[in-house]
């Protein structure tokens, strides 16, 4: 979930001028802090970052970037952080700002990020599988026994299992997102790095996973997804899967994290845009604990504070955060830093330099 009534506030207008040149740096600044709502939103909740694949668009994955230990989120702690985020949702819709109250009946000025799940819905990844973590089906049951947040996480179909999948279906799993990536093993393997044995039968997996959804999964939206990159063969895989009964065909565009050759992957700007506005709508948070800005910062390169020892109120509200935005709008930060690695910031180039 991000902060949609940041959007609101600014307007459609004033959301375009943040990146044609037309604010002094000052002003946007003042304009950013003025609408960032006092209340953290959370976009991105990863329970494990454990992998067993090898994805060419991912620093973690062929390019082995990522350094930090792998982890599942003590339980403990998750259980800390879902009641956090669940309290503030409640605080949001007493104020009627709610994700309920954008959904049922957005403004007219509202500018929507991304699809309505993607604003409206805690995904339960970040640089890992979710169903590698043993716990995730205890997780899931007890945001969906305990709060009312809608949540959704994306996985590859090596990773699931009809079994636990129809445990998710049961316990009212909002969204699920099935990574195919291809209409072939060859094709998966281009963008996945794994070699699938029996490409087949993992088919014959997806479609029962769908059987499944059409019995029991009435309050999940299942999707079957491809990435579009200049390799993928996204016209037959909408083919192939647009008829399908109980699933949706998700065209994903590229996201340029950092450290990825882009041009092995897309040979095109129009397949992803490049404004970032993730550090005045959200913070991501990592399986250690530790918040950092986005879903590209795979190593915790800005922590912003450690949610085994602060609230998120306070590390939504910290210095850390408020000097981060500050070097994002100023484009301040050192030429090697993780936002000028990412292809998703647009450098705030435009514009008065005033400081």
């Amino acid at each position: 979930m991000i902060d949609y009534m940041f959007y609101h506030n600014m307007g459609k207008e004033n959301i375009r001028r943040m990146y044609d040149g037309s604010l002094n740096r000052d002003d946007l600044f003042a304009m950013v802090q003025a609408n960032r709502s006092d209340l953290p939103s959370i976009d991105q909740l990863e329970t494990t970052n454990a992998c067993n694949l090898k994805c060419v668009m991912c620093p973690r994955g062929k390019a082995n970037r990522m350094t930090r230990p792998v982890q599942s989120m003590d339980q403990g702690l998750f259980r800390n952080v879902i009641d956090q985020i669940a309290k503030v949702e409640n605080a949001k819709s007493a104020r009627g700002i709610g994700m309920r109250d954008f959904k049922e009946n957005p403004p007219p000025s509202l500018v929507w990020p991304g699809s309505e799940y993607d604003v409206c819905a805690l995904r339960l990844h970040h640089f890992g599988s979710p169903m590698l973590d043993p716990a995730i089906l205890e997780r899931v049951n007890y945001i969906k026994t305990s709060t009312q947040l809608p949540i959704q996480f994306s996985e590859t179909i090596i990773n699931l299992k009809l079994q636990q999948v129809r445990e998710l279906f049961r316990m009212g799993l909002d969204r699920l997102i099935i990574a195919l990536d291809g209409t072939n093993a060859e094709e998966f393997e281009a963008s996945r790095g794994v070699r699938v044995a029996n490409f087949d039968a993992m088919i014959q997996r997806v479609r029962d996973i769908i059987e499944a959804k059409l019995q029991l999964g009435d309050r999940t939206k299942l999707d079957v997804q491809i990435i579009q990159m200049k390799h993928t063969p996204r016209e037959s895989f909408i083919r192939e899967w647009e008829s399908a009964e109980g699933v949706d065909v998700h065209v994903k565009p590229f996201f340029p994290y950092p450290d990825i050759p882009h041009e092995l992957v897309t040979d095109s700007d129009t397949v992803f845009q490049r404004d970032c506005r993730l550090p005045f709508t959200s913070l991501t948070i990592m399986a250690d604990g530790r918040v950092v800005p986005c879903n590209s910062d795979y190593n915790g390169e800005h922590v912003f504070g450690d949610l085994n020892h602060q609230s998120l109120q306070e590390v939504w509200n910290s210095p850390e955060v408020i000097e981060f935005c500050r070097r994002f709008i100023f484009d301040l930060f050192q030429s090697d830093s993780l936002c000028n690695r990412c292809g998703f910031y647009p450098h705030y180039k435009g514009g008065d330099q005033s400081t």
